[in-house]
């Protein structure tokens, strides 16, 4: 039975020396190891420090930048719109004048109403003063003038070209 304990005792024996060489020096107290001492659960929170508004700031200077690219890419396009616009308001202009003196005064007229077949009405209240006489540029907005071709429709590429 001495066999058996004169093992582990060896070992124990052999494993003193660096147990005692390292009980030497005292143990670091958690905190001044790393200059990191925990809040206490009753301390308000820490203010932030400003990084969410310099991240907020960075992604509206990317959202600009973005937006500043896609302009200058689209202004092209936007050129062309601008002055297709500009040339059916010229055409219109004279008919739109027109209608704003057709239609006096708004509170003239009943409220909207929609018939069984899907057109919408406005009609003109009963006590109201008659309406203004219809102006020159009503009577052709939806015919062509005279001495100008009407335009074609466009061709779809994708249906017969002739007759069938």
């Amino acid at each position: 039975m001495k066999r058996i304990y004169a093992l582990p005792l060896i070992a124990l024996l052999a494993a003193a020396p660096f147990a005692l060489a390292q009980t030497d020096d005292p143990a670091p107290e958690t905190g001044q190891d790393y200059g990191y001492t925990p809040p206490l659960a009753d301390d308000p929170a820490a203010p932030p420090d400003g990084s969410t508004d310099e991240g907020a700031d960075l992604i509206g200077r990317g959202m600009g930048m973005l937006f500043q690219n896609l302009l200058n890419d689209m202004a092209p396009e936007i050129d062309g719109l601008s002055q297709s616009l500009g040339d059916a308001l010229a055409m219109l202009g004279p008919a739109v004048s027109d209608l704003s003196v057709l239609v006096d005064d708004i509170g003239n007229y009943q409220t909207p109403e929609r018939l069984e077949n899907g057109d919408i009405i406005i009609r003109r209240k009963p006590g109201a003063p008659p309406p203004p006489a219809l102006g020159e540029g009503l009577g052709d907005l939806g015919r062509d003038r005279p001495g100008t071709t009407p335009e074609k429709l466009p061709v779809d590429p994708y249906q017969p070209q002739i007759e069938l």
